[in-house]
C-alpha cells in the first residue's frame, strides 16, 4: 500500500510497453496503492495510456541534461529529492551504463529512503538469453511477494482521442469492409530496419492482396521505392501523436513489424503480429504470448549479445550504441529474405489472413 515511485529514466516504448504488465501486477494485488513513474520522452505519453499508472512526471520538466551546468544539476538533485519524500517506496532501475543513475542514487540517499528497490541485482540474477523479460519480471515480482499470473497482461487502452482519430481517417480514406495490415519496416535505430526490398517482395505477395496497407514511415525515400513498386499502393502515414497511433494500430487485422514500440502496441492490442528481429533478440524482447511471433535472424556474430539491454554487468553492443553493423554489413537483419517471413506468416496466421469475412 503507499505511493510508490518507479525511476526509469530512458525507457523505450517497447520496455514501457512490457512494464505495463508489471504496474497491472502491482495494482491488482494492492489497488489501493499509488503508482507515479519518473520518466522521460516519448514514454511519457505512452505511460498516461497505462490504466494502472497514476501519475506520470516528465524528468525533462526538472532541467537536468547532460550539458547542464553543476548549479542546474544541483538543483535538480534537490527538487528530485524533495519528490521523493512524498512516497513510500521508490523502485529504481539502477543502471549504471545510463546517464544519471548515480544522480538518483544520491537523492534517494539524501532523503534518507528506506523503501528502496534496486533492480539492478535481480536483473543480473534472472535475464537470461532463453527467456522472455516479461518472464524475468514475473521472478522479481515474486521474489518481492507479490502474487503473479502464469501469464501477465498488457494494460494500456485506446484513448477516446485515438479512437475518434482512426474512425475519421478510415471515412476519409474510405477503408469499409477492408482488412487492414500495418506495416512498420522501420526504427530509429538504423540497423533494426528492413531491407526495402524484403519489405515490397513481402507486400506483392498474393496473400496481401486484398488487405488495404496502412506503411507507417517517416522515410520518403522508402515510402516512394515501396509506393512504386508494389501493385496495390500504401496509405503512407508519418509522425502521429500517441494516442493516434495507438487508435489506427487497433483497426489493424495483422502487423508486420522491425523490433519496434507500434509491433509491442499490437500485441498488446491482441492484434496477430509479426516482429522481424535482427541485432535484438526475438527470444528476450519478441511479441509476449500467442498472439505474436518473432523471426530472428540467425549469425555468429561476436558483437551480439541477446542480454545486453537489460543486464547491468554487460556492456551495450557496439552496433547498437554506434548504429552501424561492426561487420562492414548494413544489418544482421538482412540475412532474413522475405520468404522466410511470408513462410512463417503462412505457417502461423493463413488461416487468420484467407478469411473472407471482414473483421
Amino acid at each position: 500500500a503507499g505511493n510508490i515511485l518507479f525511476i526509469n529514466h530512458l525507457l523505450a516504448m517497447g520496455d514501457a510497453i512490457f512494464l505495463s504488465a508489471v504496474f497491472k501486477v502491482i495494482k491488482d494485488n494492492t489497488p489501493q496503492v499509488n503508482i507515479t513513474v519518473l520518466t522521460r520522452g516519448y514514454a511519457v505519453e505512452f505511460l498516461k495510456s497505462v490504466r494502472s499508472v497514476n501519475k506520470v512526471i516528465n524528468l525533462d520538466d526538472f532541467g537536468i541534461a547532460r550539458n547542464s551546468s553543476r548549479f542546474k544539476k544541483l538543483l535538480a538533485l534537490v527538487r528530485i529529492s524533495f519528490l521523493m519524500r512524498r512516497f513510500d517506496f521508490i523502485i529504481m532501475r539502477n543502471d549504471p551504463r545510463i546517464p544519471f543513475t548515480r544522480f538518483f542514487s544520491i537523492a534517494a540517499k539524501l532523503i534518507g529512503c528506506k523503501g528502496i528497490v534496486l533492480m539492478d541485482n535481480y536483473l543480473s540474477m534472472y535475464v537470461s538469453a532463453d527467456s522472455h523479460i516479461l518472464t524475468v519480471y514475473q521472478k522479481i515480482l515474486q521474489d518481492l511477494g507479490y502474487e503473479v499470473p502464469e501469464k501477465m497482461k498488457f494494460d494500456i487502452s485506446v484513448s477516446e482521442q485515438g479512437k475518434t482519430f482512426a474512425e475519421k481517417f478510415l471515412v476519409e480514406n474510405e477503408i469499409k469492409n477492408e482488412r487492414i495490415i500495418g506495416v512498420f519496416p522501420a526504427s530509429t535505430i538504423r540497423i533494426k530496419s528492413l531491407l526495402p526490398s524484403v519489405l515490397i517482395d513481402i507486400l506483392n505477395a498474393d496473400l496481401f492482396a486484398k488487405f488495404r496497407i496502412l506503411l507507417f514511415s517517416m522515410d520518403d525515400k522508402l515510402n516512394d521505392g515501396v509506393c512504386k513498386a508494389i501493385s496495390k499502393k500504401p496509405i503512407v502515414i508519418g509522425k502521429l501523436h500517441f494516442d493516434e497511433l495507438v487508435g489506427l494500430i487497433s483497426k489493424c487485422n495483422f502487423v508486420i513489424a522491425a523490433d519496434t514500440g507500434p509491433l509491442h502496441i499490437a500485441v498488446a492490442l491482441e492484434i496477430p503480429s509479426i516482429g522481424i528481429y535482427g541485432p535484438t533478440s526475438g527470444m528476450v524482447t519478441g511479441p509476449y504470448g500467442d498472439i505474436g511471433v518473432a523471426i530472428q535472424s540467425q549469425n555468429d556474430c561476436r558483437f551480439y549479445d541477446p542480454i545486453a539491454p537489460y543486464s547491468p554487468s554487460r556492456a551495450f553492443q557496439m552496433c547498437y550504441i554506434k548504429d552501424e553493423c561492426q561487420l562492414n554489413m548494413r544489418s544482421c537483419i538482412d540475412n532474413i529474405y522475405a520468404k522466410d517471413i511470408l513462410d512463417v506468416i503462412n505457417d502461423k496466421f493463413k488461416h487468420i489472413l484467407v478469411k473472407d469475412e471482414y473483421e
